[in-house]
């Protein structure tokens, strides 16, 4: 897992509206973020369930995009603290609804696993 590309970590505080996460996400290129001095998240998946279950699709909300979100939506990270194979990792998140790990001072996600096997297949390709 160590060998994972190492990205930025955006984190969002209690008191930030759903702008401000939604603007962290687009500065960060993520679609999980997450939640101030823990290992949970928010995804974008969450705040589409959070429109729909908890504000009746925005009907009578005003300034949808001013509130903050209730930590009860949040999701947890799996926090993993040995650095393993990368096929053991792939069957942590397997397990997971929303597959979203944390090593050491990283997060990783299937797509972050993708992306690097694929890079590793197309070195090998344009070095043939």
């Amino acid at each position: 897992m160590s060998d994972l590309p190492k990205k930025d970590i955006g984190r969002f505080k209690k008191d930030d509206s759903i702008a401000d996460i939604i603007g962290l996400m687009l500065e960060y290129g993520t679609r999980k973020i997450l939640y101030e001095n823990s290992s949970k998240f928010v995804s974008d998946r969450q705040l589409i369930q959070f429109i729909v279950k908890n504000l009746n699709y925005l009907r009578g909300v005003d300034n949808f995009l001013d509130l903050t979100l209730d930590p009860v939506i949040l999701d947890h990270a799996k926090v993993i603290s040995e650095n393993l194979k990368i096929s053991e990792l792939a069957k942590i998140m397997n397990d997971m609804q929303h597959p979203y790990v944390l090593f050491e001072d990283q997060v990783i996600t299937p797509w972050d696993m993708c992306i690097s096997l694929l890079s590793d297949k197309l070195e090998i390709v344009c070095k043939s």
